[in-house]
């Protein structure tokens, strides 16, 4: 694919080194979703263009009697091309978009004969599916079972198939006549193609309000070509929004800098512009064929650093929304009605206070603590999540969760963790610094929230400590117990852990427990409840986010050799599959397969990992802004260009002699962080 903006090819996927599975291989533009499998060069299945899904929609070609079998792809977010061979003919096909913020898939077929010799080719196209209308868009697919899409009328033309459901409409528009057999769901058609001569085949297909779907259907059919050249405008020009705010990276490791892009390619496939939805932009925890469509506090704050520099307006518009939540009771909100779902998610409240956070320290937005949000400002719901669980007219204890902290792992085996959990409890500790520093700065000081957190830091000692086992002990029905989940490594850079608390918990960072060459598990392989199966947090493997927010931490702890250890052992996400779903697994190359695919919003975690982490970047709310680096094993040298943030314009070259960063014409140098 040919771009004018030489940025936009940063995110293309070639299929030589990929492993993802073709049932989890799609594209999005910022209105529609649809499935591409991609071991046949011209088919098509499922449509997802929230509030309206079409599951059950299957676009399947055949050419000269047989599926045309792909010899190679490339994808892009809003793209997918796709080459193979038949009877001697060469087949081109671009399954793309009628425009950026379209709700329309756009089909272009390029069939070559390079022959001496005239061609006809039979062309089959078998077409199915029905149109319906969801309110509810959480974390499984929509209508992912194909149980429920409602029936639907249809209407067939020569170049128009038509399936109605009351006001919605679902279209199948084509350049060229077909004949339409309808026991077999199949419209029938051939062409002739002279020697040395390429035929183009499109189709459009339109899903949505009926008179809608007709409109953009017919316009986008009226002139195919112009269509494609606005959906790859529409793409570019958010590609080049996106690195208007955020820097381009250079390394001499070509598999970290493409682990940079892969990352950073949430920003633009979770992006939405339905005006159904309650925020506009809206940044859905997936999307990809219609999974995780809902938006998840513990997904969305894994940016929690990275979104006030990429995102600002949205972000702030997100923690809003957030905000408007009962957090005591729920973890997610509908996108199209903005309703709570789901249980209580115990960690709410340190990713809702840090996402505050965050954006004051990174926008400098400090008039943001003074808008009100349900009747309280957001600094008084900063100190409202500080102090969950607490009661503030009495000195801090360690918090039983009860049964709740069931859902903080939600482990299958039946081995519990729940009660009083010393991870939460520990991570605590920032929640409250967090919440005074932003009284501080507020004007409005809460001196007595820093008191608080150096007691919590003290029973965390007392209480919790294991000196023998060198971990944290929990308690359930009076009885400690150690459960070695990797959630601890992510108390680090946090002054609630001392130096003997670091140097126990790194001694289980190791080949025995904790790290396998491809990843780390996120439970110990020693533990009573690891659990290959269960990849997120039994130990199969770990949450996408896991990885890049404790390497960022021991990067900012200057435990660097753990986290170069940790990202030396990921770098392979970079190049092996398109996009990233919830969880990658540790032993070898494969990721989740019991969820959707989706691509997950918090996999910009490893960007952010890379700019807050390996760079050390640091800023204050009154701009001030610092660096403290620290070069990977990995890598001679990164180059950053562009990065932008409270107002000025770095470009920084980090390799063994430092890091030297340009601030608006003026160069600073910094030594890197010598390692522990």
């Amino acid at each position: 694919m040919n771009f004018s903006h030489k940025e936009s090819a940063l995110f293309s996927f070639k299929s030589e080194r990929n492993i993802l599975l073709e049932k989890d291989l799609a594209v999005k533009n910022n209105r529609l979703t649809y499935g591409t499998p991609y071991s046949a060069a011209a088919n098509m299945e499922g449509l997802w263009a929230p509030p309206y899904v079409s599951s059950d929609f299957a676009f399947n070609m055949r050419l000269c009697g047989e599926f045309v079998r792909t010899d190679s792809w490339e994808w892009f977010p809003f793209a997918l091309e796709r080459f193979g061979k038949i009877n001697g003919l060469t087949v081109r096909t671009l399954f793309t978009f009628g425009g950026f913020a379209a709700r329309t898939a756009l089909i272009r077929a390029e069939i070559e004969n390079p022959s001496a010799q005239n061609v006809t080719v039979p062309i089959q196209i078998h077409l199915q599916g029905g149109i319906d209308y969801s309110h509810v868009w959480e974390f499984a697919v929509v209508g992912g079972a194909n149980s429920w899409i409602s029936p639907a009328d249809l209407t067939v033309e020569p170049r128009r198939w038509v399936k109605a459901n009351n006001d919605k409409a679902l279209i199948v528009a084509s350049s060229a006549p077909f004949q339409w057999f309808a026991a077999a769901d199949l419209w029938e058609s051939e062409i002739r193609i002279a020697p040395g001569q390429t035929e183009t085949l499109w189709f459009a297909v339109s899903i949505g309000d009926a008179a809608d779907a007709a409109r953009e259907s017919a316009a986008v059919m009226q002139n195919p070509a112009r269509a494609l050249s606005e959906a790859v405008c529409g793409y570019e020009d958010e590609v080049r929004a996106l690195f208007s705010k955020l820097p381009l990276l250079k390394s001499d490791n070509k598999l970290f800098e493409q682990l940079y892009y892969r990352s950073l390619t949430a920003y633009i496939a979770n992006k939405w512009t339905a005006d159904e939805f309650t925020l506009n932009p809206y940044y859905s925890t997936g999307g990809m064929r219609g999974g995780c469509v809902g938006e998840y506090l513990w997904d969305f704050s894994a940016g929690w650093e990275l979104h006030p520099l990429a995102i600002p307006e949205a972000d702030k518009a997100h923690i809003k929304q957030f905000l408007t939540l009962d957090l005591c009771k729920c973890f997610a909100f509908n996108p199209k009605d903005g309703r709570a779902f789901g249980p209580w998610y115990p960690v709410n409240h340190e990713k809702i206070v840090g996402l505050i956070y965050h954006y004051v320290q990174n926008t400098g937005d400090t008039a943001f603590l003074s808008e009100t949000v349900n009747g309280k400002t957001v600094l008084e719901w900063a100190v409202f999540h500080a102090l969950c669980k607490d009661d503030p007219t009495k000195p801090p204890e360690l918090t039983d969760y009860g049964a709740d902290g069931e859902h903080h792992l939600e482990l299958r085996r039946g081995v519990p963790y729940h009660g009083v959990l010393p991870d939460l409890n520990a991570r605590r500790y920032l929640s409250y610094i967090y919440a005074c520093e932003l009284s501080e700065t507020a004007g409005k000081p809460r001196p007595e929230l820093k008191e608080r957190a150096a007691r919590l830091k003290r029973i965390l000692k007392e209480r919790l400590w294991n000196k023998k086992t060198k971990w944290f002990d929990f308690i359930a029905a009076d009885k400690a117990s150690a459960r070695y989940t990797v959630q601890m490594f992510k108390l680090f850079n946090s002054p609630v852990l001392d130096g003997e608390q670091e140097e126990g918990l790194l001694s289980h960072l190791n080949e025995t427990e904790f790290l396998s060459p491809y990843g780390i598990h996120s439970m110990s392989k020693t533990d009573a409840a690891y659990d290959q199966a269960d990849i997120d947090n039994g130990g199969g493997g770990a949450c996408t986010i896991f990885a890049p927010v404790i390497a960022e931490k021991l990067y900012r702890a200057n435990r660097a050799e753990y986290a170069d250890g940790i990202l030396e052992r990921v770098l392979w996400w970079g190049e092996r599959v398109p996009y990233w779903g919830d969880s990658f697994v540790a032993n070898y190359t494969d990721y989740r397969h019991d969820t959707p695919l989706q691509c997950t919003f918090g996999g910009v975690a490893m960007a952010q990992c890379i700019l807050f982490g390996i760079f050390g970047l640091s800023a204050k709310p009154d701009g001030a802004i610092s660096f403290a680096p620290h070069l990977p094993r990995f890598c001679g040298e990164i180059e950053l260009t562009g990065l932008k943030i409270h107002g000025k314009t770095i470009n920084a070259v980090l390799n063994k002699n430092g890091l030297t960063v340009e601030t608006d014409g003026k160069k600073t140098q910094y030594e890197e962080v010598k390692r522990k």
